[in-house]
């Protein structure tokens, strides 16, 4: 059972990130090209639900991987403290926030709200960057098992 929540674990964490740096690649060319077509994309829910799916299972597989290993309460190494409270917290953040900003964009594009939308890619970008390299440094940490 380790076996599969731990592969679901890496499989989620590879698909979320890549969608993520598929996000950041459609953001950057919208400072090129009009911003209302790739503002569609991404208030598609098939973008979002691609994300929260993969998150939601990192941040599962990983609960049932620290349940199953009995480490609930005892010390833990910083490695393994920073992917159990610092991974849930990036993943928890990130739904919530991915959650309300694209409400906010379904809602601007059906107003034509040429402005907002600007503004509410500006965000995503940014929200992007963010979230890539916070994955990126809590997996630098995990993989050097750092003490």
């Amino acid at each position: 059972m380790y076996a599969g929540m731990y592969f679901f674990h890496i499989i989620g964490l590879a698909i979320w990130l890549g969608a993520m740096m598929v996000m950041l690649l459609l953001l950057r060319k919208t400072r090129v090209h009009d911003p209302h077509q790739v503002s569609a994309v991404l208030a598609d829910n098939g973008v979002w639900s691609t994300l929260q799916v993969s998150a939601a299972a990192v941040l599962l597989s990983g609960i049932g991987m620290i349940v199953q290993a009995g480490l609930i309460g005892k010390g833990k190494p910083l490695w393994l403290k920073l992917m159990e409270e610092g991974g849930g917290a990036v993943i928890l953040v990130f739904v919530i926030l991915a959650t309300l900003w694209t409400r906010k964009l379904r809602r601007s594009l059906k107003q034509g709200d040429t402005v907002n939308v600007g503004i509410m890619i500006k965000r995503f970008y940014g929200m992007a960057v963010s979230f890539v390299l916070a994955i990126a440094a809590i997996v630098l940490v995990v993989s050097l098992r750092l003490t």
